[in-house]
């Protein structure tokens, strides 16, 4: 683990230590034999399709834009720790050129013509199947942040660092019901929906996010 996965992990745990053990109680489903099973279930799907549609994504990426398919960016999971998540670009290579992560805005110049396509149908969020291979992510949890955003929301918004009492997910119950970042405000709206999540999540819950996924996917629900 980085020094700042470390020092992130310190924080998650002491910003969170309000209310921590009515949490991790009722977070004993995440680690429960159902929870994994659908997990892997979902994993072995995800990964058929990411393998499946591969040549056909990949190709679309490099006739219309210059650079990688795939880039990696450190993420903040499970405890805090960092990883890399694995994604396909929709971005240009110089997005962040000056080095300050931002997120993205409508009609954001720095998406690529492909790019769109691929986030306003969730596409681009395919290739995290193999992190949930490699058991950094799950198919279901909160979304994963960037350590540069985790600094300021565990200082700034109450029980944050809570949402690292889990593994992160591909999809959640915020991304069913909300659109993508880009205030704190709507990261502060998400985070209910990701401690309801971490703290009453069942089955019935996760196969509702599952059916519910599929439909933002049709729809291009809450694109950016």
């Amino acid at each position: 683990m980085s020094s700042d996965g470390v020092r992130i992990q310190q924080q998650t745990v002491g910003r969170a230590a309000h209310g921590a053990e009515a949490v991790v109680s009722r977070a004993l489903f995440h680690e429960s034999l159902g929870k994994k099973l659908l997990n892997a279930l979902l994993t072995f799907g995800g990964m058929t399709l990411f393998l499946g549609t591969l040549p056909i994504v990949a190709a679309a990426i490099k006739i219309t834009s210059r650079g990688p398919i795939f880039y990696r960016q450190e993420r903040v999971g499970l405890n805090g720790a960092t990883y890399k998540v694995l994604k396909y670009r929709t971005m240009r290579t110089d997005a962040e050129k000056d080095g300050k992560p931002r997120w993205a805005s409508e009609n954001d110049p720095r998406i690529t013509p492909i790019g769109n396509f691929l986030r306003k149908y969730r596409v681009d969020e395919i290739p995290q199947f193999w992190n949930c291979l490699m058991g950094e992510m799950a198919v279901i949890g909160p979304r994963p942040e960037r350590p540069f955003f985790v600094d300021q929301f565990v200082e700034e918004i109450p029980h944050y660092g809570a949402r690292h009492f889990v593994k992160p997910g591909i999809t959640g119950l915020a991304q069913i019901y909300l659109s993508y970042d880009d205030d704190q405000a709507s990261v502060r709206k998400k985070l209910h929906y990701d401690l309801d999540y971490v703290t009453r999540a069942d089955l019935s819950m996760e196969w509702l996010i599952v059916f519910r996924t599929i439909t933002v996917m049709l729809t291009g629900f809450g694109s950016r």
